[in-house]
């Protein structure tokens, strides 16, 4: 008798937002393969202190500061299904001593099978906050769909 996951295989997409300039709030760029029907099942973020200092364009990644004052928003059926997470709580890996980087204990930031329109979906500061990363620098996220 074999054994087999009943789990539906999901495919995975990096997005950036760069910033080039500061502003109140940063949008996710077009992504195709993100638009509904896809149904988003976690998402992560990658930058400082999580063992990546760049994104793939070698762009630099927000300081750990910077991270900690960001919020997510994400759109969905043409409102603000999700409002103001912190950025933080979407790290899924978090530096260790000695260069060694340990999972976060919440994992991945589940969202379930939720539809997202991220041309209307943005990261904002905290209100009053100014950014100490050099620009430009990007935002990073990792999307888990199906």
């Amino acid at each position: 008798m074999s054994t087999y996951s009943t789990s539906p295989l999901y495919n995975y997409i990096n997005v950036q937002i760069v910033i080039t300039a500061l502003s109140t709030k940063f949008y996710f760029p077009d992504t195709p393969q993100l638009r509904p029907p896809a149904k988003i099942q976690a998402i992560s973020y990658y930058g400082a202190g999580t063992g990546m200092n760049r994104d793939p364009n070698n762009v630099s990644l927000p300081v750990v500061f910077d991270v900690q004052n960001a919020f997510l928003t994400l759109y969905s059926s043409n409102e603000e299904a999700l409002q103001n997470i912190p950025l933080i709580k979407l790290v899924n890996t978090v530096g260790g001593a000695g260069g060694n980087y340990i999972g976060n204990i919440d994992g991945l930031f589940a969202v379930d099978n939720l539809s997202f329109d991220l041309s209307k979906s943005f990261v904002s500061f905290a209100n009053g906050y100014t950014p100490s990363t050099a620009l430009p620098f990007s935002f990073m996220f990792g999307f888990y769909y199906l």
